[in-house]
């Protein structure tokens, strides 16, 4: 018992003289060298490093107790002015407020053990300012090379020089390795600022709150998180967001040259971006990392989830030049992007459509070659204005260069179907539109039903204040009331001038400018400065079983594509019993204007199947028509041509201000027919009543004007705020009634009167004997006029004409009168006396109708 605790207490006093030791060697070595001098010793070393910087450390201490500790406080690097570049000398490249170490006593007495360090508000700055010129990079410039006056060394003393420090390298590297080996390091860093400004002063500002490394060693993982808050002022546009990143590492496994392995977790949140209406959803990824050590490949295995929006799925490896990106699977919600990305669009209705991407991705040798499918599924619910909804489902694939397209729409109980075929080089990316290669697309819509209430709704509901509707739309989309001036200002320079358009019939295009004829339509050459905005295309569209209303349309066309032209030239159609062709030509002519030109020419078509297009107020109109239509429409993004005058480029409004001119030519005819809704014989038994020779008789006979007809005919010019009615004819039933007439309607917005000058020939036995009677012929001039197209006759102008055609009557037969008593009188004279052939003669071309005796 006492040899047991004889050497316990031999042990304990033998520790305590090792510690007693210890702790005056470093009483010695402290007293030896001061903090101070440590201080100018790390200023001298930095400062050679940065010759053009200056150098502040305010304190550096160290302290020995049962751990060495070592610590520094404010060390700051400042470039000097390097040359007369102000630029050269702003800012600060690096700070920090204070930075501890502490080492343990048992980790240099044992080899090994836990140290810790402590970094406190470190800061960087990096300022670019050429391409290979930067402030860290002036700061470390020498100012003057000493390379050539550096002294030089005998050989022989070199070599054993060499040999020396080589071996004691190798020891110290052992020892090094074996202090490694069984330490492991503990670091945090608090409140990192880095800031970076770049020549095309994109700037941005990273905050990291904490960076940890917790366990750093040679044998087992070392855990890491980095938290950061991250501001980047990208070309006026602010971008930020949150970030953490959680993950380990194994340094053995990079020393001992293994295989590494590494797990990651980012997360980002509070993701900031102004053309982002939405909040962006917080975005965590799983990723695995692998870097093999016998072929170098390195292999990444991600997993990412974007809140409810969805995943995405990927892995990539990376061996030498070729990169494979392997079961890609992506899953987005369409509605979920929406209401981040677009959140005051409603077309959209809920849906749990997703957009899906698959395949692989392998870059090889420079170039792309992709295998991917994607699709929209199931169908999106798409909401039409004041129509039913349209479900569009869409899926593809793009595999090398070959990119395929379907899209299949539900609507109006039938089908509307896309398919696109193109080619597409990832690895030739094109830098215009028009460069692009040929786009072949076919449309079939099948089994279609419009209804005659959805048509009707659509071209004749009225809209409620739809003039404070479309003031308020402008007023968006021009910031301010001052800039509707302006818009207004513009449309009204842009239309078509009506201010000085009389009643006179009003010119045909052709009297303009040379009338397109179908086939010219398509080649004609217009100026433009806006060519190669559209790619190159051949369009098949066929429809067929389509309903309108109460009668099937059925037909089918081909559309180039090409430069700024989009057109046809056999449009062909079938719609009820009737057929018809259509040429047009849609032209890009600026980047704000837009001009399509079309023939349209229609054959034997039962006027009874467009009653659905028809205003309200005809009940019904029947016939067979034929005729044609010819005209153009240029459309005017006014709202561009206000930001180009105010040197923008981009609109704050959702939609554009557009101005809509347009210039049509008609010419159609309609042969057994009726209208029903405007009341003819209302109309015009109006008028015969105001007259008191006819009142009476239409009473006593009970005199009607059927709307049926035999002939109906209308030939003119249409503008955007203007009818001209060149030549209007409409010949009743039996061919008893003729109206015949020309005039101009005007739009109601316009607030000008309309008016339209119709003579009434009335060819039955009951009207036109009277009229002949009293005015001498059958017909009975009217006028009709109001604004816009209601219109009410004017009972003066057709009393005026009548009184002047009965005066006219009334002189003629005066004038019959006299002529024929003259002539009596004459004859007489001329019998009773003789007289020659010259003076007969003379007389017969006076008064033709005198009889000479003898004659």
């Amino acid at each position: 018992m006492f040899k047991k605790n004889l050497k316990i207490n031999v042990i304990i006093v033998i520790f305590l003289l090792v510690l007693l030791c210890i702790g005056g060697l470093f009483y010695y070595i402290s007293s030896k060298i001061s903090p101070e001098e440590i201080k100018k010793i790390t200023i001298s070393t930095i400062s050679k490093s940065f010759p053009n910087a200056k150098v502040e450390l305010e304190k550096l201490d160290y302290s020995i107790g049962f751990s060495f500790k070592f610590k520094i406080q404010n060390l700051s690097i400042i470039p000097t002015t390097v040359s007369s570049d102000p630029a050269a000398s702003a800012g600060s490249l690096f700070s920090v407020n204070e930075v501890e170490a502490r080492v343990p006593f048992w980790a240099l007495l044992t080899g090994g053990g836990t140290i810790e360090i402590y970094i406190n508000k470190p800061s960087l700055e990096f300022i670019m300012f050429a391409k290979d010129d930067n402030n860290w990079k002036r700061a470390m410039m020498s100012s003057s090379s000493s390379s050539s006056s550096s002294p030089t060394t005998a050989p022989a003393t070199t070599t054993t020089t060499t040999a020396t420090a080589a071996a004691t390298d190798q020891k110290g590297q052992i020892e090094v390795i074996n202090f490694l080996m069984n330490s492991s390091l503990n670091v945090k860093f608090i409140d990192i600022d880095l800031k970076y400004k770049l020549q095309n002063n994109t700037s941005g500002h990273i905050l990291l709150s904490r960076f940890l490394l917790k366990n750093l060693n040679l044998k087992n993982a070392t855990a890491f998180e980095l938290a950061s808050k991250i501001e980047l002022n990208m070309k006026d546009k602010m971008v930020s967001l949150d970030s953490m990143v959680v993950g380990h590492i194994n340094i053995h496994e990079i020393i001992l040259n293994k295989d590494i392995h590494s797990s990651i977790v980012v997360k980002l949140e509070n993701i900031k971006y102004p053309l982002v209406q939405g909040q962006i959803p917080t975005i965590k990824s799983d990723i695995d990392l692998t870097l093999r050590r016998d072929d170098g490949a390195i292999i990444v295995i991600n997993k990412t989830d974007i809140g409810s929006m969805g995943n995405v799925r990927s892995s990539v490896s990376i061996l030498k030049e070729i990169i494979e990106v392997n079961d890609i699977d992506v899953a987005v919600g369409i509605k979920d992007v929406i209401d981040i990305f677009a959140p005051t669009m409603k077309m959209v209705g809920p849906t749990n459509s997703k957009f899906k991407l698959s395949g692989n991705l392998l870059m090889k040798e420079g170039k792309i070659l992709p295998k991917l499918e994607f699709s929209a599924s199931p169908g999106v619910k798409i909401n039409l204005d004041n129509g039913p909804d349209l479900i569009t489902k869409m899926s593809g694939s793009l595999i090398k260069d070959d990119v395929n397209i379907v899209v299949n729409n539900s609507v109006f109980k039938g089908a509307i179907d896309l398919r696109v075929n193109t080619s597409f080089d990832l690895n030739k990316p094109v830098s215009e539109i028009s460069k692009l290669n040929l786009i072949r697309a076919e449309i079939a819509m099948s089994d279609l039903n419009v209804s005659n209430d959805f048509i009707q709704k659509t071209l004749y509901e009225k809209k409620p204040n739809r003039e404070k509707v479309e003031k308020a739309e402008k007023a968006e989309k021009v910031e301010n009331l001052e800039k509707v001036e302006q818009v207004e200002k513009v449309e009204k320079e842009n239309s078509t001038s009506t201010s000085n358009i009389s009643n006179s019939p009003a010119p045909s295009r052709s009297a303009i400018k040379t009338k397109t004829t179908a086939t010219s339509v398509t080649t004609t050459t217009v100026a433009t400065t806006n060519s190669g905005q559209l790619p190159p295309a051949i369009i098949q569209v066929k429809w067929s079983k389509v309903k309108i209303g109460d009668e099937y349309f059925d037909g089918s066309t081909n559309i180039s594509v090409r430069d700024n032209r989009v057109g046809s030239e056999d449009l062909n159609f079938t719609f009820s019993k009737g057929k018809g062709n259509i040429s047009f030509l849609l032209q890009l002519l600026t980047e704000v204007s837009t001009k399509v030109q079309w023939k349209f020419a229609l054959n034997n078509l039962n006027l009874n199947s467009l009653r659905c297009f028809l205003p309200p107020m005809l009940e019904e109109i029947n016939g067979v028509f034929t005729g044609k239509v010819d005209g153009d429409l240029t459309l005017t993004d006014l709202t561009k041509n206000i930001n180009k005058a105010n040197k923008k480029n981009t609109t704050t409004a959702t939609t554009a201000t557009t101005a809509v001119n347009y210039n049509v030519d008609y010419d159609l005819k309609i042969l057994s027919g009726a209208i029903k809704g405007i009341k003819i014989n209302e109309v015009v038994g109006g008028v015969l009543n105001k007259i008191p020779y006819l009142a009476d008789v239409l009473a006593q006979k009970n005199y009607k004007i059927s709307n049926d007809f035999e002939r109906l005919s209308i030939k003119g010019n249409s503008k955007k705020d203007s009818l001209f009615i060149n030549d209007f004819e409409f010949m009743g039933i039996k061919n008893k009634v003729e109206l015949k007439g020309r005039g101009i309607l005007f739009a109601a917005e316009t607030k000008r009167q309309s008016n339209l000058e119709v003579d009434y020939i009335d060819h039955s036995d009951v009207l036109a004997p009277i009229l002949e009677k009293n005015i001498g012929v059958n017909i009975l001039p009217m006028k009709l006029s109001g604004p816009g197209f209601n219109l009410t006759p004017d009972y003066a102008y057709t009393l005026d004409k009548l009184a002047k055609l009965a005066l006219n009557k009334s002189k003629d037969k005066l004038t019959q009168k006299l002529k024929g008593e003259l002539q009596n009188k004459i004859q007489d004279v001329v019998n009773k006396s003789g007289v020659s052939n010259e003076v007969k003669n003379t007389v017969n071309k006076i008064l033709p109708n005198v009889k000479f005796l003898g004659n």
